[in-house]
């Protein structure tokens, strides 16, 4: 659920395009290695860190999107 398309990239790489309001990156490393695949630890942990590390504030910015008042309007004059 979530994932729009799998394409196999070259001989071990695979490019996930998915829906991050139905599925996160940590979930689909997970049914990768249940299914059997082995994921790289080194540059591309780090890598994919900072991907998760970036979800989360997607996520959490979305959810505190209120109205917006201090970033999508100019301030108001004082009076």
């Amino acid at each position: 659920m979530g994932v729009k398309s799998v394409t196999l990239a070259s001989s071990n790489m695979l490019l996930v395009e998915y829906d991050l309001w139905q599925v996160t990156l940590e979930q689909l490393e997970a049914t990768a290695k249940a299914a059997g695949l082995t994921i790289k630890d080194g540059w591309h942990r780090v890598q994919r860190s900072w991907w998760k590390f970036g979800e989360r504030n997607e996520i959490d910015n979305l959810a505190r999107a209120g109205n917006g008042a201090c970033c999508n309007r100019p301030p108001s004059k004082l009076r």
